[in-house]
């Protein structure tokens, strides 16, 4: 109702995105509705931080759950910049790292 009286009223669409992300498990209802989101606020990073924070966190683990590397790194770039400290991003860039391998004797895994 708010996204069709009021189009351009950011937070309309960021509920809508919430309410969605409640009903898909795999984010795809949501989706647009966070990048409506963003779309909307532009570049007012300072008024509108932590639902930017939410925004992108969630597009990250949309694009985690499709295997999209690229579009989820930059999503999740977009939340450490502006939230250094964010343990979901962290948390992400943790699990690029490899994986070091287990050390073998006589071809036996310890």
């Amino acid at each position: 109702m708010i996204t069709k009286s009021n189009p351009d009223l950011p937070l309309g669409y960021q509920w809508r995105a919430r309410a969605n992300s409640q009903l898909d498990s795999t984010q795809t209802l949501s989706k647009p509705f966070y990048e409506q989101y963003i779309q909307k606020v532009g570049a007012d990073t300072l008024k509108n931080k932590p639902g930017l924070i939410e925004a992108y966190s969630q597009l990250g683990y949309y694009y985690v759950l499709k295997k999209d590397k690229d579009n989820a790194t930059i999503a999740y770039k977009k939340v450490l910049s502006m939230d250094p400290d964010n343990a979901n991003a962290k948390a992400y860039f943790e699990s690029l790292k490899p994986r070091p391998t287990p050390k073998t004797t006589q071809g036996k895994t310890k």
